[in-house]
């Protein structure tokens, strides 16, 4: 009598299985649509990816301009003293340096606009990936339901 009531429970348990997996398809097309079925997942992770290799190249990029902007600071301060020891001043250009830091510095602010867009992309791309990834309130309510149901069917 044992050995039947076990098997009872086992057969009711796998009759719940797949009553589960057959409501987790349904909620899937609900969800995803017809597309979704046999595919795999869109390729938002690959442009994702993307995304995160452009920013991380703009970041060294800015990196890389803060150290030649620091270098060509310490050039400019050099020449200048330099320049105090230097008998004809006409000799060289003291332009030179400031333009090409203007210009870096420039270049830097472009990389920083550049970086805030991506930024802003990243932070939209993540949440779209929430809001497709989330399921439906009244999907939830019944998934939750099923999950009580085949709680209480096992005790």
């Amino acid at each position: 009598q044992g050995q039947d009531a076990v098997e009872r429970h086992q057969a009711e348990a796998a009759r719940l299985r797949s009553e589960i997996e057959v409501l987790v398809r349904q909620a899937r097309l609900l969800l995803n649509g017809d597309a979704y079925i046999g595919r795999p997942p869109p390729p938002a992770v690959a442009k994702r990816a993307e995304r995160e290799k452009e920013l991380e190249s703009c970041l060294e990029k800015v990196d890389w301009h803060r150290r030649e902007i620091k270098r060509l600071r310490q050039e400019l301060e050099n020449r200048d003293q330099v320049a105090a020891s230097l008998k004809d001043p006409r000799d060289r250009d003291p332009m030179e340096l400031q333009n090409l830091l203007a210009e870096r510095r420039r270049e830097l602010q472009k990389l920083q606009h550049s970086g805030e867009g991506l930024d802003r992309v990243a932070s939209a791309q993540r949440r779209a990936e929430a809001e497709q990834n989330a399921l439906r309130p009244e999907v939830e309510e019944k998934l939750s339901k099923m999950r009580r149901e085949v709680e209480q069917q096992k005790r």
